[in-house]
């Protein structure tokens, strides 16, 4: 396929008058260093939360808490996870890390 010098004009017209071609990218839509600060400690506050929910989970299996690393397991790390904290239940009754929370 031969691509004619008349295509490549045809083109960039089609560029120019869309407003893609202009040179300024992201000049107008870039985030302040005060908003991008605001964002990373919502992270971290978001985040220590979450790792402190998954911790009381795991406890609440009756297995320790550094077994929120297992996250870190490539590929089946997440998913075992989520089946161990999120569709198995605790163990019944008390164990080593306190009594059951649904216990009445």
């Amino acid at each position: 396929m031969c691509i004619r010098d008349s295509d490549t004009t045809a083109a960039a017209v089609e560029l120019e008058s869309t407003g893609l071609n202009d040179g300024e990218v992201g000049s107008s839509e870039e985030i302040s260093g005060g908003a991008l600060a605001g964002l990373g400690v919502l992270y971290l506050f978001f985040g220590w939360m979450g790792v402190a929910l998954q911790a009381k989970r795991w406890h609440d299996r009756g297995k320790s808490g550094w077994m929120v690393l297992v996250n870190f397991i490539p590929l089946v790390g997440g998913i075992w996870a989520l089946v161990e904290c999120g569709f198995l239940s605790g163990t019944p009754g008390p164990n080593q890390y306190g009594p059951d929370p649904l216990a009445r």
